[in-house]
């Protein structure tokens, strides 16, 4: 007797041990995610060390000091991921029926890193100072804003007078505001401590910085009710990628950062995940329009039939960047992604170069009056860009061309460029904004400048133009589509691709804006720009609870 209740002793302890193991089991297997917790430190690997943090003077060259002002300071406006625009600092603003005045209000709630409230006399600073070229060097920044007129009104309201309409000109308030009692009528050494000892209204505020790392924690004071998760960031600066990446390796930060289209895929440290993101840029082929031979609409678009973009990106650039076809970005509110291109066709760019002239001599080449129909490809050193070439001199020789890849270095390309000293160029524009227009590039007022290509085209210049005097988004939507239409069938470049912006990060670190792939997350419009989900999206551990219905889950599974 006694031995068979040691047995039921046994079987009843076993059997409320499966019992608690199922039971945590299926707790776990029914757990829902919980609301991210808030504290925490995210590290960064960057290259580079910061010399000015300021948003008027930083270089873009030089990522920390990009990365820095992006969270320090803020504009009157930030851009959605579609290019519209979105309130910051400024809480609302009007636009007159002409166009020409644009009047912000301002929020009441911000004040400085200092604990000095924010207001209208800050902004009428920075703009008076965006003129001035000893305290600004971008040279088309200081053009703009010598036109345009800032005046305050009263306590929160600050109106803007234009020389003209200008439609994009919310996408110029997107600049950093700098703090007027600080810096107004100062010398250049207050501004010089200024810059490594900025003072701004962003989520987060710097503490400290050395030449090896900078210390940034949470703004207790941020407007946005919604405080970020993170409470501190720490940017580690380092000489060069490959040292970079190398402290990844070591653990000493939780991410990097880099162009992946550009420079190809790193190796991934253990426990780390690749997130990416489309950058707002793009590589493509501008053809020179002054040269008899491109002026010729039939070779134009032989060369684009003869150009298969998807297994350009797929061999060349295995796979690492997103295709483009037009020169506004689909992801933009301008966009028009249904419009297509000319598809890979190479019995129809024999036809049209055919009907140009161009006949294949016995050794397969295109001949024209007893000369070969070769075209120098000039474009720079760039891993990508020297892969692309390559590509597209294989895919253009099968339809009996010769290209010949010309590389140089990235300043006598830009000197080329803007010399009209080329045939065919493989480059790229960067930092595009997040507005589509596109004046700058294609109408014909532009050719001795952006307009590389020469085009020069009544109907597109008009569209352009109307483009650039309406306020209705959705008026100059219509207007950029007939514009991309027009552009299409002008056939003036052929665009290539979109790079792609990679984010290593440890597995504990939670992204938003970033997707695996990168093809369907939000668009960068710089690479700073990843911090744009950084305060209601990044946080470093989640919280998991049990769900309410467990109860219910048991009833269900319970044999009856």
């Amino acid at each position: 007797m006694a031995r068979r209740i040691r047995w039921q002793i046994v079987v009843a302890v076993l059997s409320s041990l499966v019992i608690v193991v199922l039971l945590g089991h299926l707790a776990l297997a029914t757990a829902d995610e919980g609301g991210p917790e808030a504290g925490g430190t995210y590290i960064e690997a960057l290259v580079g060390v910061p010399q000015r943090i300021n948003p008027l003077r930083a270089s873009l060259a030089n990522q920390p000091e990009s990365d820095l002002s992006g969270l320090i300071f803020e504009g009157l406006t930030r851009a959605a991921p579609d290019g519209r625009p979105l309130a910051a600092l400024a809480e609302s603003w009007e636009q007159s029926a002409d166009g020409q005045v644009y009047t912000f209000t301002l929020r009441t709630n911000v004040v400085w890193h200092d604990g000095h409230p924010f207001g209208p006399a800050d902004v009428v600073f920075t703009y008076q100072a965006l003129a001035d070229p000893e305290l600004t060097e971008d040279p088309a920044l200081q053009s703009f804003w010598r036109n345009v007129l800032v005046d305050q009104l009263d306590s929160r309201r600050i109106r803007f007078r234009l020389a003209a309409p200008f439609a994009p000109f919310l996408n110029q308030t997107t600049v950093g505001i700098l703090p007027a009692h600080l810096l107004k009528d100062r010398g250049p050494e207050v501004w010089k401590n200024f810059e490594r000892q900025p003072i701004g209204t962003g989520p987060y505020r710097l503490v400290e910085i050395t030449e090896s790392q900078a210390i940034l924690k949470v703004n207790a004071d941020y407007y946005d009710p919604v405080a970020p998760y993170l409470d501190q960031i720490i940017f580690r600066f380092y000489p060069s990628l490959a040292e970079a990446h190398a402290a990844l390796v070591r653990n000493e930060a939780h991410g990097l950062g880099y162009n992946v289209t550009e420079i190809g895929e790193l190796s991934l440290p253990p426990r780390f995940e690749r997130f990416r993101a489309p950058l707002a840029g793009y590589t493509l082929l501008s053809f020179n329009l002054r040269q008899p031979l491109l002026s010729d609409l039939n070779v134009r678009q032989a060369l684009a039939f003869g150009l298969d973009k998807d297994q350009l990106i797929k061999h060349a650039l295995k796979g690492l960047a997103l295709r483009l076809d037009l020169p506004i970005l689909n992801s933009s509110w301008g966009g028009a992604p249904s419009l297509g291109w000319y598809p890979p066709a190479a019995d129809e760019a024999r036809r049209l170069l055919a009907a140009a002239g161009w006949q294949p001599g016995p050794d397969g080449i295109l001949r024209k009056d007893g000369q070969p129909l070769h075209l120098p490809l000039l474009t720079t050193a760039a891993q990508d860009r020297i892969a692309a070439a390559q590509e597209i001199a294989r895919q253009w020789r099968v339809l009996g061309i010769l290209v010949e890849i010309q590389q140089v270095n990235a300043d006598e390309l830009r000197q080329r460029l803007t010399q009209h000293d080329f045939t065919i160029a493989l480059h790229g524009w960067a930092r595009l904004g997040s507005d589509p227009d596109i004046y700058e590039f294609w109408h014909s007022s532009q050719v001795e400048a952006n307009n590389v290509a020469g085009l020069v085209d009544e109907e597109l210049d008009r569209l352009l133009a109307s483009a650039r005097r309406i306020a209705r988004l959705e008026d100059r939507a219509a207007l950029y589509r007939q514009a991309l239409k027009r552009w299409s069938d002008l056939a003036p470049s052929i665009m290539l691709y979109q790079p792609l912006y990679e984010q290593m990060v440890a597995s504990e670190v939670n992204l938003v804006g970033l997707t695996r792939k990168g093809i369907d997350a939000p668009v960068l419009y710089s690479p700073e720009d990843r911090f744009r989900f950084l305060t209601t999206g990044w946080y470093l551990s989640k919280s998991r609870k049990i769900r309410t219905d467990l109860r219910n889950t048991l009833e269900e599974q319970r044999p009856r």
